[in-house]
């Protein structure tokens, strides 16, 4: 499971870069392999397995196993995509994403990176940048007003990631497709 997102993450920002022909197939159907790989690792059995820790003590007295850990930590990280999508106009640093899940900072930090396959920031930059790209294709909405949907401070923040993210401004994203 880890190895699959480790693959695909970093894959899937490098089509974003380089935004060869075909890249938006590419991201779709790698998106498709890490949810079935999420699909596949949920549905693992709990029970042991040869090299996995034996079960620990939850703080009511009951074993907790790998398998169960691995389905909260899933569960975890869908609410929080969850928030990412509906929450997308609000700024949301780490830190505040780390208590929303309960979880001190830095460790977070390392979850999310372990899970992902990047760092939380990096994440949350493409997935705005990805929801900027379909306002910029399919409304007349200008930079500054995209900028205030996807959570950006201004405009010129927009473009400035964009530009990283993407590798052209949303200008040019927008000249593209007419």
């Amino acid at each position: 499971m880890q190895s699959t997102l480790a693959e695909q993450m970093p894959a899937i920002a490098d089509a974003f870069d380089t935004r060869t022909p075909g890249y938006e197939l590419d991201i779709r159907g790698r998106i498709y392999l890490i949810a079935a790989a999420l699909v596949r690792y949920a549905a693992e059995p709990a029970g042991p397995v040869a090299g996995e820790r034996p079960a620990r003590q939850h703080s009511e007295g009951r074993s907790v196993s790998d398998g169960e850990i691995r389905r909260r930590d899933i569960a975890r990280l869908e609410d929080l995509l969850a928030y990412l999508r509906e929450h997308l106009r609000e700024p949301l640093t780490s830190r505040e994403a780390a208590r929303l899940l309960n979880y001190d900072e830095s460790y977070f930090c390392r979850f999310f990176k372990r899970m992902m396959g990047m760092p939380f920031q990096r994440y949350l930059t493409l997935f705005r940048c990805a929801r900027a790209e379909e306002l910029l294709r399919g409304t007349s909405l200008p930079v500054a007003e995209i900028a205030r949907h996807t959570g950006f401070s201004s405009g010129s923040h927009l473009t400035a990631s964009y530009r990283r993210c993407m590798g052209v401004t949303p200008a040019a994203e927008r000249e593209g497709r007419t």
